[in-house]
């Protein structure tokens, strides 16, 4: 049975954003959010092709810490362009059908 899932393909700067953000939530939070953006990350670190489908939760936790980055270099005067581009493209992410896993 197919599941749908965000689709979101990613280069190797992309992944290595959303890997630091994750490593940076991991350091800060709480043990609610630990466990999922540890699990998060793994699926992350996995994606070898650059094709990452997201469930709802692990969409909604990849915009929480890719927020929570941006939100760290706003406030250090640093750009944040890159990162502007790739939460405008994970909010635009279309809807695929995939196998069950």
């Amino acid at each position: 049975m197919a599941e749908k899932q965000r689709f979101l393909k990613i280069d190797y700067i992309e992944h290595n954003m959303l890997i630091a953000a994750l490593l940076q939530v991991l350091e800060t939070a709480g043990p609610e959010l630990t466990e999922r953006a540890q699990s998060l990350g793994e699926k992350v670190h996995a994606c070898k092709d650059g094709r990452l489908f997201l469930k709802e939760d692990e969409f909604d936790l990849a915009l929480y810490v890719m927020n929570e980055l941006r939100n760290t270099y706003l406030a250090a005067d640093r750009g944040c362009g890159a990162m502007d581009k790739l939460m405008l493209r994970l909010m635009k992410s279309k809807y695929k059908r995939v196998p069950a896993r």
